[in-house]
This record gives C-alpha cells, sequence and structure tokens, in this order.
C-alpha cells in the first residue's frame, strides 16, 4: 500500500488548526527527506506553510558541509525556505561532561527552537520512525529506566530542550513548541520503499555505522530479533502505546487524588501515604513531587517508615520527615539532620497580645497583628482577614500560630460542635497543595482562628464579653522575612 494516504490520515490527526506554518528537521538522510516529500504532497491541502532546519553538528568535516549543501539545493527545488545552523558538538561536550550522541541531540533541539522562534512556526516536525522507537525502549531499558522509560516517544510531545544546556549555550529563553512525529508508527521498511519507489535523492551519513554510538551497536542486534520473530518491533510499539496510557492514567489521578504541588516546598501527609502500596508510593513521589531518579525514591519510601524526625540529602535538595509530614526541599541543600533545621510548617510561634508576628514559608509571607481594643468600631464589617475576639477566652499566654496537623478539629463560628479542618477545608473547597501553609491561631485549648478564612466559637464576643482583641492578617506573596517578635507591651 503507498505510503502517502497513511501518513495523510495520521497526520493530519495529529496537527492542531493553528499549526499552519511547521519547521521541518531535515538531515539529508532518507527518513527525513521521505518526510518532507509527504509533507510538500500534503502542503497545499491543508494549507501549510513550511521551512526547512538543517543542524550542521561539524561532526564529520566536509562531508557534514555536504550534507548542507544537499539540503539547501533540494530547497531550491521545493521553493522552500532553508536555514543551515552550526554547532559546535565536540567543543560543547568537552565543556558539558557529556557523550557526542547525547551533545548533539541536545545541540540539535536547541537550534530547531530557537529557529522555530525566529520563523514563527508553531510545531516542529521530525522523521523518528518505528524502528527508531524500538531503539529508544532498549537504550531506556540497559541504561535503567521505569514505567515511564517503556513507553517511548510520543507522536506529539513538548520540544525536549535541556535546561542545563540552555543556559550554557544562549542567554534568551527558548519558548517551547511541541514536536510531532508523524511517522513514528512506519516501519522503516515501508519508508525505503516510498524512497525507491519515487526516486527520492538523500545523503548517507557514515556515523550510522560507527560503533563508537551505542544506539548503532544495539541496531543490528534488534534487527535480528525482527528476523527471527517477525512482528516483533509491533509488538514492542504496541507495549510501548499501552505504557505511555498507563502512565499518563496514574499521572491524572494521582494528581487529581493527591493534588501534592511541585514547588519549593512539597508535602505529604504520612498516614495516609504509608497506607498506599508501594506501586503507588512510587507514582506519587514521581507524578505529584518530581522525584524522577529510582534510587532516590526509594530512599524516601524508607525515610516514611522511619519513627523519628529525620532528614536527607537528595539531587533535588533535601527530604524533612516529621511527626506527620514527609517535607521535599527542592533546590537547597541540608543543613544537618537534626530537628533544629525543621520547615516553617512544622513550627510553633508564639504569638504576642498585642503585638505582631511575621511567618514565611518559600511560597507565602503572613503579618498578623493583635491589639487590645475598648470596643467594636462603629460601622465595622466582618471579613475573612480581620476578627474580633472575646480576649478572657482568648487566653493570650498561650496563643500560638502553627500550621495544620492531621486530626486538628475546631469549633467553626455559627456550627455546633467539632469540625475536622480536613472536613472544613474540604466544605471550603480549599485546594490540598495551600491547607499545608494556613497559618492557623490556636490557645491551650484548640484553634482559634484558621487565618484568612473562619475564626472558632469558643472565642465569639457576647453580652458579657468585657474586653476585645482585634487580629488582622496580611498576607504577601513571595518570601518574605524570618519570624519575628517585637517586645510585647500591654499583655492582657
Amino acid at each position: 500500500m503507498d505510503l502517502y494516504p497513511l501518513f495523510q490520515k495520521k497526520f493530519k490527526s495529529l496537527l492542531q488548526k493553528h499549526q499552519t506554518r511547521l519547521l521541518i528537521a531535515v538531515s539529508g538522510g532518507a527518513d527525513s527527506m521521505v518526510l518532507w516529500d509527504l509533507l510538500e504532497k500534503c502542503k497545499k491541502e491543508q494549507k501549510l506553510s513550511l521551512v526547512v532546519g538543517h543542524v550542521e553538528h561539524g561532526l564529520r568535516g566536509r562531508a557534514s558541509r555536504e550534507d548542507a549543501a544537499f539540503v539547501q539545493k533540494q530547497a531550491q527545488k521545493y521553493k522552500t525556505p532553508c536555514y543551515v545552523m552550526p554547532v559546535r558538538t565536540k567543543e560543547w561536550a568537552e565543556k558539558n561532561k557529556r557523550g557526542l550522541e547525547e551533545s548533539a541531540r541536545i545541540l540539535r533541539y536547541q537550534a530547531l527552537a530557537r529557529l522555530a522562534a525566529q520563523t514563527k512556526c508553531q510545531a516542529i516536525v521530525t522523521a523518528h520512525h518505528q524502528n527508531d522507537q524500538v531503539e529508544t525502549i532498549f537504550l531506556h531499558l540497559i541504561r535503567g529506566t521505569g514505567p515511564g522509560g517503556m513507553a517511548g516517544m510520543c507522536s506529539v510531545s513538548p520540544l525536549p530542550i535541556h535546561e542545563t544546556g540552555i543556559e550554557r549555550t544562549q542567554c534568551t529563553p527558548v519558548k517551547r513548541v511541541p514536536l510531532i512525529r508523524p511517522l513514528l508508527s512506519t516501519a522503516r521498511s515501508k519508508i525505503w520503499a516510498y524512497l525507491t519507489a519515487s526516486g527520492i535523492l538523500y545523503r548517507k551519513d557514515s556515523t550510522n555505522q560507527q560503533s563508537v554510538f551505542f544506539r548503532n551497536r544495539i541496531r543490528p542486534v534488534l534487527a535480528q530479533w525482527e528476523k527471527a520473530r517477525p512482528g516483533f518491533f509491533d509488538r514492542v510499539c504496541q507495549l510501548a502505546d499501552i505504557q505511555r496510557d498507563e502512565e499518563d492514567f496514574w499521572q491524572q489521578y494521582i494528581l487529581r487524588t493527591e493534588r501534592a504541588r511541585r514547588s519549593q516546598i512539597s508535602s505529604l501527609e504520612l498516614k495516609p501515604f504509608l497506607r498506599y502500596h508501594k506501586a503507588v508510593q512510587r507514582r506519587i513521589l514521581k507524578h505529584s513531587m518530581g522525584l524522577t531518579d529510582f534510587a532516590t525514591i526509594e530512599r524516601v519510601r524508607a525515610l516514611a517508615k522511619v519513627k523519628k524526625p529525620k532528614q536527607i540529602s537528595i539531587p533535588e535538595g533535601f527530604v524533612e520527615k516529621t511527626s506527620h509530614f514527609i517535607v521535599i526541599h527542592k533546590g537547597k541543600s541540608v543543613l544537618g539532620h537534626k530537628t533544629s533545621t525543621r520547615s516553617p510548617l512544622s513550627r510553633a510561634y508564639k504569638m504576642p497580645v498585642p503585638g505582631q508576628l511575621r511567618i514565611k514559608t518559600d511560597s507565602r509571607c503572613f503579618d498578623i497583628c493583635a491589639r487590645v481594643v475598648r470596643s467594636l468600631p462603629s460601622g465595622w464589617k466582618k471579613t475573612c482577614t480581620r476578627v474580633f475576639v472575646d480576649a478572657e477566652k482568648l487566653k493570650a499566654h498561650s496563643l500560638r500560630v502553627r500550621f495544620w496537623q492531621p486530626g486538628d478539629k475546631f469549633k467553626p463560628l455559627g456550627i455546633r460542635g467539632h469540625k475536622k479542618l480536613q472536613d472544613f477545608f474540604t466544605d471550603q473547597k480549599i485546594p490540598f497543595e495551600q491547607r499545608g501553609s494556613i497559618p492557623l491561631l490556636v490557645n491551650s485549648q484548640g484553634i482559634v482562628w484558621i487565618v484568612g478564612h473562619r475564626m472558632s466559637n469558643d472565642v465569639k464576643i457576647t453580652t458579657s464579653t468585657r474586653k476585645i482583641v482585634e487580629i488582622k492578617s496580611n498576607e504577601k506573596k513571595g518570601v518574605g522575612a524570618d519570624p519575628s517578635l517585637p517586645t510585647n507591651r500591654d499583655h492582657i
């Protein structure tokens, strides 16, 4: 069967309506030249504007320059804009201590991303095919991978720009555009059949035969397996499709059920986490907490079972185990293995009355002020950030500010009896990722005020109230100063 009708149908299903200007990654080899020819054929019907990008890696001297000249000549034939982008692969590899193959890939994607931005292309199209997919999956297996690595490449995915590489090779940020692989489910034998039948010219890359690249070493082994068991490549790609759907399900499920955040500080409640099967625990740490290394995930799982508070270093920063939470601090170094370096979320701060207190987390900063007033101000309005309470019921000598702990209960104003804080947060539709960073004003008898939300029925003003305390909170976005306790005056 002719390749074009199948390609046309597949490509149309992958392309979005706004994607009308496309950048084709063309090396000059057989695969990319076939892709280019197919896109030229469907250009008119789908009203597409095409741009060709060729990355000259400088690894083969004169042959590399001839590849670039060949692509430019073919672009003149098709009357398609063509851009050649030279990169210094060897220099970059030596400087960043990376392999040549990996360095070439990183620089290639960066160059294509920049060109897409310059030419205002909405997507980049590459010639990855079924054989490439199988090789990629087995490379992942050999190097060590989890279920995500078994999913291989996607037909449509974000451009895999390496942040480290961007920082070291350019000063301006690169906008990510989608990467489309319309030939990913197509066997290379079909691509070669189309190439031969259409008489398409192409260049041979001698590095594809060099054993210095590990991919080239496993290619003939996989080809022998396909020959011994025809359909082997199809079955591997079928497994990748299944695994990709599994990964998508788990990511959506974990984010929906746990709703933990990927930020500078991420936290998990210990008891529910430990009740999960270890397979689910790994998924939570990967999809919700952003940990990718298997060894790191296992170390965090082991830490969760430790009875005493403890900290461990991980590549992303450090992990702190408190009495009730696992807290992951990203981008920081652990200062020690003593609980004196606890997270602000696990500490309690004395609240002076009158006086003020500033509490900061990595992403939020609260200024809480308290003062004694003789009476309620005329025309005062009830707000979430200001409350008036009975001074005697407040028990100011034991007043503290802390954060949510499992099992917390309080008596919401206007409601009889106690209510679990978790249930209150759920009823108020407060996202899980925000709950752990909401300050709680507490005294010796329990929660006085969920700052910014609801005060307790226990401290409400009545006709017998003799003295009133006004408490206000002001939240500042971003990082605040360290908690400060000014000199107390006129304590109750």
